[in-house]
């Protein structure tokens, strides 16, 4: 699989796996605030997708009750 950047995905992994521990030190910090910087992220994704859900729900509401009450009487 090739990721966005071109590389394939196992090369991340690869030069991960080259390092020595000065350097996984060194990048562990920048790891944690790339991961918190993520999670804010999807917190924001989610409650944007919760709102739409929300949304959709009562759009749907609406519409039916306008069906119900346009509809022809038999």
């Amino acid at each position: 699989m090739i990721r966005r950047d071109g590389e394939p995905s196992g090369a991340f992994m690869d030069k991960v796996y080259a390092m020595n521990l000065e350097e996984l030190e060194y990048q562990l910090p920048l790891a944690r605030n790339s991961l918190e910087a993520i999670e804010l992220e999807l917190e924001e994704l989610m409650a944007q997708r919760d709102a739409n859900v929300i949304r959709v729900a009562a759009m749907t509401a609406r519409l039916t009750t306008l069906h119900q009450d346009y509809a022809p009487s038999p």
